[in-house]
This record gives structure tokens, sequence and C-alpha cells, in this order.
């Protein structure tokens, strides 16, 4: 798929699953409201009638105000003219409560205009079956100041969001779904970016398996041709120089075949280590005699910095091939004239290797690549040819080891290869 058509698909989707998102919202915000409305309308209708039930036993016929506190989003105020018995109003607003279904907690006050006080407050809590427990303790509510010179009764709903909730269960269900959906879409986006990531990480790796087998094969072949000339044999120096060429890019071919070799197995299972215990110093003293001649070559000063008695527990191989890798790594990309180090820090249940340099460095965005398969960083046409598969098979290699690896690097500033070997 072309980028441009990825990227008008994605955008595509995103607007979707946005514009699906807003619309539930939207209907979920009036849902909310028209529930409150139903409810409001309900409770003032249970109220009147708690209030005509008190008129009939007082012999009250004036018109009965219900206010709603705005304050409190779902407490009411019933005003009366007349005193009413508490234990009355009690009554009524429980029988009233449970035959129109309102199964909520509520706590109820009985305003007494004669004392300017309150004569009662009530707890009441509604159990599955919708009868009220007895003996509830009451709690005190911070009831607003209203008209004193009426007697009222005031009605507080403490359970505000599980009154309108609780009546939303097929737009909670379909919340669910739309997150789940957009979940989806996002995850499903995440691995589409991250497989056209390695698609082109990959084919970063054939062209430069392609480059890295060509060059020493034309040079094969026009070496070939050369030593078939008959006059060629009667120039002795010719042939050996003509020889060294061929020894030395079969040597390169062999040692891509095997770099690729190596990182082709599958290292998702552990190898077959052969961990033993020895001092570091000799290896790494094969390492400097073995790289000496690359390092002049490019002008760049190697330091190694290890105390004699240093150990490792490690499998030796894979230990050099690991440090090999990270030297050529910074032969390539450190740049002329910049200094490379080893240090190795004995400590008391490990063994430190740093390998640092004080080359390019690394950006952000190429670092949180490193240790990928196949993946090299570019700098443009002229960055270091290779497969990618370097430091890949340096932190799987650690990782079956049991120790850790880490990179540190800022453009500009150098890098830094942490590897850390347990000792037990």
């Amino acid at each position: 798929m072309e980028r441009r058509t990825f990227r008008v698909l994605l955008s595509l989707g995103l607007v979707a699953i946005i514009g699906l998102i807003a619309t539930q919202v939207y209907w979920l915000d009036k849902a909310v409201t028209l529930k409150e409305a139903q409810f409001d309308a309900k409770i003032r209708a249970t109220l009147a009638a708690v209030a005509q039930r008190l008129r009939h036993q007082t012999n009250t016929t004036a018109e009965v105000p219900i206010q709603q506190v705005k304050d409190f989003h779902y407490m009411y105020i019933v005003y009366l003219n007349e005193a009413i018995d508490p234990n009355l109003l009690s009554y009524h607003l429980k029988a009233e409560f449970t035959r129109h279904d309102i199964k909520r907690d509520f706590v109820y006050t009985l305003y007494d205009c004669a004392s300017q006080t309150q004569r009662c407050q009530d707890y009441v809590v509604f159990n599955k079956s919708g009868q009220d427990l007895e003996g509830y303790e009451s709690r005190e509510v911070p009831w607003p100041k209203t008209n004193a010179d009426q007697y009222y009764f005031a009605v507080y709903f403490p359970d505000r969001d599980g009154l309108v909730l609780s009546g939303l269960g097929i737009w909670a269900f379909s919340s669910l779904a739309i997150v789940f959906v957009a979940g989806f879409f996002a995850y499903a986006v995440y691995q589409l970016m991250r497989q056209r990531r390695l698609s082109e990480i990959q084919r970063d790796f054939i062209d430069a398996m392609t480059h890295e087998f060509k060059t020493p094969l034309q040079t094969i072949s026009l070496v070939g041709d050369a030593i078939a000339n008959p006059k060629l044999a009667t120039n002795p120096g010719q042939l050996d120089r003509y020889a060294g060429i061929l020894r030395q890019e079969v040597t390169r071919l062999r040692d891509h075949v095997d770099t690729i070799l190596t990182n082709a197995k599958d290292y998702e299972r552990a190898p077959d280590l052969r961990l033993e215990r020895f001092r570091v110093q000799p290896l790494l003293d094969e390492l400097e005699s073995a790289l000496s001649d690359r390092f002049a070559a490019n002008d760049m000063p190697l330091q190694i910095n290890c105390a004699p008695e240093a150990v490792v527990v490690a499998d030796k191989v894979h230990l050099r091939n690991m440090l090999t890798t990270l030297l050529d790594n910074a032969l390539k990309y450190a740049g002329a004239g910049a200094s490379v180090s080893i240090l190795v820090a004995q400590e008391k249940h490990q063994t430190r290797f740093i390998v640092a340099d004080t080359g390019a460095g690394m950006e952000p965005r190429v670092r949180k690549w490193v240790g990928h398969k196949f993946y090299r960083a570019q700098y443009g046409a002229d960055s270091p040819k290779g497969f990618g598969l370097g430091l890949f098979y340096v932190k799987n290699m650690m990782r079956n080891h049991q120790g850790s690896f880490k990179v540190e690097s800022q453009r500009g500033q150098g890098t830094r290869v942490i590897l850390v070997f347990p000792l037990a």
C-alpha cells in the first residue's frame, strides 16, 4: 500500500472513530438530561401525592408548592400551611415512595415555623426488596435556609448519580462497545504502523545485503578475468597481488555469511551456552591486538581500562563476538578522530562492561530502535553499510546470559553501551 493511500485511510478511520465517540457523548448527555427530567417529574408527583394525603388528614385545602433547591440537585421542599405529625409524614413518604417504585435512600426533615426548628430528621435506606431498614443511624444533612414563616418538609436524595445511571443500562453498554471499538482501532493502527516500519527495515536489510554481496562478487569476477589472461603468468608479483585480493574478498564474503547465519538463529530459544568463569584482561588483549590496525587506520585511539583480577561468568566465544560487534559499530559510526574506550568494572555480584565512544551519537528516534532486527541508523546516503543485526545479536545474547543490555546516547555527545553479567 502506498504511503499516501495509507495516510488517507488512516485519517478517514480516525475521523469516523472521533465522530462516533462525539455522537455517543452527545446522545448520552441527552439521555442523562432526559432521565433527570423524568426523575424530577416522578419525585414531584410522589411528593404531591404525599402532600395530598397530608392535606386530607389536616383538612388543608390550600395549594401545596414544591421547590427544588438549586444548590442540592436532588433536594425538594414542600411547603405546608399547617403543622404535620412527624410519624404521619414518615408513614406517607415511605408508602408513596414504595408505591411509585422509587427505591432509593433518602433523608427527610420537618420544619416547625412556630418554634423555628427542625422537629425531626430521618435517613431511610431501601434494600433490594424495597423495604426500608429500621433503626439506621441518622446522618446530619446541611439543610439550606429557606422561608422561616411556613411549615415545610424537605426530602434529599444523597445517591444523586445512582438515580440517573441506574436507568442508563443500554447506554452504558453501547458506550463500552464504542470504547472497545476505539481501543481495537487504536491497537490495529499501532500494529499496522509497526508492521509497516518492520517492512521498511527489512527492505533496507535486503538493499544492504545486495550491496554488501555484490561488491566483493564483482571484484572476484574482475580478478578472475585478469588471472585468466595468459600474459599474467609471466608476472608473478602481479599474480600474488591478485591472489591477495581474492583472499581478502572471500574472507569478506565469509564474514557476511557468518553474520547472517549467526543472527538467523531462533534466539527466542536459549542457545547452548558454555558458561565459564575466566579473567577478562587476556580477552581484551586479544581484541586490542586484532583491531589495533583498523583503529589506527581511522585515527581512533582505543583505551582499555580493566583491573587485572576482573573476572566474568560468560560464554567466551559469544562475549568476544559481542565486544567485537560493539567495537566494529564504533569504527563505523563514531567517525574518524573519535576515541573509543572499554571499561570493565568488577562489582560484588556482577561484572559491568562499558563500551563508549565520543562520536556523533544517536537521536532519540534512533535510540529507541536500537537492538531491533535489521534496523540500521540512516544519516544520509553516505551512512555506513551493514545488515542491522549486530546490536540485535548483542541484545539477545545478553538476555540469554541473564544479564542486561542498555544504550545511552545523545546526538553529538557519543554513545555508551553497557553490558552487565551476573557472577552467580
